[in-house]
């Protein structure tokens, strides 16, 4: 049995299965590209990504941004939290929108032995 690292070097298109490599696919990682880029036009949904996007191309450093975000009032957070919530809200509807309807197995099953659901 060969190391991963000696495997990786001597077969580089052989996907070596490490510990760093089992982990999770994220969201993005599954969709095709058309996909995901329709998921990311519901806008940020979180507050700090939605203020960071509304800073972006100014002068201010990343480190500037985030003081402040830091330092907003009650009421600006609260407007953020808001915007947030809405693009959380569409981001939800475009995921479900995308799911595949159930098939007609899926469809006994659930209909017949509704136990196994409950």
């Amino acid at each position: 049995m060969i190391c991963a690292r000696v495997a990786q070097r001597s077969f580089p298109l052989l996907q070596i299965r490490t510990a760093s490599t089992r982990a999770p696919l994220r969201l993005r990682d599954k969709l095709s590209k058309v996909d995901w880029e329709r998921v990311r036009s519901s806008g940020a949904v979180t507050p700090r990504t939605l203020f960071l996007q509304q800073h972006r191309g100014t002068s201010l450093s990343m480190k500037e941004v985030h003081t402040m975000y830091r330092e907003l009032g009650a009421a600006e957070k609260k407007a953020l939290i808001d915007q947030a919530k809405k693009n959380l809200a569409k981001r939800t509807e475009i995921k479900q929108s995308m799911k595949k309807p159930a098939s007609k197995y899926a469809v006994f099953v659930k209909e017949n032995f509704t136990a196994a659901y409950e």
